[in-house]
């Protein structure tokens, strides 16, 4: 990893971290009264940096390698611990990991190896997080021992959360709206995309009461009712 000057793009500091190949995963910063942290993963780790230095603190292996899989999705950092969804077939797919006061230590709180994606992404609401799995369901998840609260038929995909309700955007092109009330899952509302080509890859976007799709070349807008 490199930190850069983002005004004269001059190198402030570089990391061989663990050594590890790369992921398409996005990192984090985390700010805490101690310090300020980076945390990443790669190919078999998530990891923490200190954000002026550079420096390693720790790292969390990632188990269940896949040749031909990896992680894409962004952790987050929700109350005082890290949330993690990984993909791999035989790897803990979703887990809580505490993070220490200062940043320079976690402690594994639990693991879900039955709640895994790739790169649909995930939701945290009213103290759960939600998300698509393989074998095409949509998950609810309570926060202290990661056990499943609720679940609903859905297509795997991508995952956000607007205007009150879930959108589903699934891999095989069903776009599925699904409204979350005191827990429980519904579907209002449910269409195939058909404009486009190629893999239904891309996250929807709400922004101002508009749902955005976009499917290879094509961008399609829908008003959300």
């Amino acid at each position: 990893m490199a930190a850069l000057d983002k005004l004269t793009g001059k190198t402030i500091w570089t990391s061989e971290a663990f050594k590890d190949t790369s992921s398409l995963s996005s990192p984090i910063l985390i700010k805490l009264p101690a310090r300020q942290i980076i945390v990443a993963c790669s190919r078999h780790f998530l990891f923490a940096l200190d954000c002026k230095s550079g420096e390693p603190l720790w790292k969390y292996e990632l188990t269940g390698f896949e040749a031909e899989g990896d992680h894409c999705n962004t952790p987050v950092f929700y109350k005082g611990s890290i949330y993690f969804v990984s993909g791999d077939r035989n790897g803990q797919g979703t887990f809580r990991l505490n993070l220490s006061d200062d940043g320079s230590s976690i402690k594994e709180v639990w693991t879900n190896p039955q709640i895994k994606n790739v790169f649909g992404g995930f939701v945290m609401l009213d103290d759960h997080l939600i998300t698509t799995i393989r074998g095409n369901s949509l998950k609810s998840m309570e926060l202290t021992k990661g056990s499943v609260t609720d679940s609903l038929k859905v297509s795997n995909g991508g995952l956000i959360y607007g205007d009150s309700k879930f959108f589903c955007y699934g891999n095989n092109g069903d776009l599925s709206l699904v409204t979350y009330d005191k827990g429980t899952f519904a579907v209002s509302s449910k269409f195939k995309i058909e404009k486009g080509t190629l893999q239904h890859f891309a996250h929807p976007v709400v922004v101002n009461g508009i749902m955005y799709i976009r499917h290879g070349n094509e961008l399609m807008a829908y008003k959300v009712k």
